[in-house]
């Protein structure tokens, strides 16, 4: 089913999808009220809309519009008999070199063997269908910015203030996750193609 030679952009027949699980409206808004407030300190080059934090379960790339009906329905499977759990916000943190990160994250706590357990049915029926895990580790965050643009080394010293921030401490229900369709220069820049209840 998974054409790994089609490219990003090269049919209107295609879309590039993910599955992942949302924070819940309250937290994506508490969350996007401090990052307006970091960007002011931290220079990165793109941060993240408030509607579109999310922790990736697994990303599916460009998929042909013909093969989703079959794809949601494997998906729908995944959820059977998994109860809801909750997950909490935790410190920030960085991907990348550590003077100039790639990506500014918030981790991620809470129930999550629950998540693994998610993930790992998602990949099992994926799996089927021909799409392919990452081979590395599944490392749970919510990207906050990407590209790190200051003209001096960035210091990981300068996130320790805005750890206190009770955000990082909030904890929700998960009760649902979604699959995303990214629509590229949209802001928000992800739309719910499907929401799967436990």
């Amino acid at each position: 089913m998974r054409n790994d030679n089609q490219q990003a952009g090269t049919s209107s027949s295609s879309e590039r999808l993910f599955t992942a699980v949302r924070l819940s409206p309250e937290i994506r808004s508490r969350t996007g009220e401090l990052c307006r407030a970091m960007s002011a300190e931290l220079p990165f080059a793109k941060w993240t809309h408030a509607e579109d934090y999310h922790i990736t379960l697994q990303f599916l790339g460009d998929t042909p519009a013909s093969d989703i009906p079959a794809l949601i329905g494997s998906l729908k499977q995944a959820s059977e008999k998994m109860e809801p759990f909750t997950l909490t916000l935790q410190e920030p943190g960085t991907f990348g070199p550590p003077g100039a990160p790639r990506v500014l994250w918030a981790g991620v706590g809470g129930e999550k063997d629950a998540l693994r357990e998610l993930y790992a049915r998602i990949t099992g029926k994926t799996a089927a269908l021909g799409f392919t895990a990452e081979n590395r580790p599944y490392s749970p965050h919510v990207t906050l910015a990407r590209r790190y643009r200051g003209t001096e080394p960035f210091q990981s010293s300068k996130l320790e203030v805005w750890s206190n921030d009770e955000v990082f401490r909030m904890s929700w229900r998960v009760e649902e996750w979604v699959l995303f369709v990214t629509r590229m220069h949209n802001q928000p820049m992800y739309e719910v193609v499907e929401s799967f209840r436990f």
